[in-house]
């Protein structure tokens, strides 16, 4: 893998992590539903929310 490649990686793994725990912790939604709603948040969250949610 490209360094660039692993940047992109590791920016899309942190913000499906974020937003597991934003569904988890936050909106108390169930831990085993969350990884498949968390796909699709990753892919839309901003700059900004991401920044909110890793408060």
């Amino acid at each position: 893998m490209t360094g660039r490649g692993r940047e992109i990686a590791l920016r899309v793994l942190r913000r499906h992590r974020l937003a597991e725990r934003l569904l988890t912790d936050i909106l108390e939604a169930d831990w085993s539903s969350s990884h498949e709603d968390a796909c699709k948040l990753e892919h839309v969250l901003t700059k900004n929310l991401v920044a909110l949610v890793d408060k």
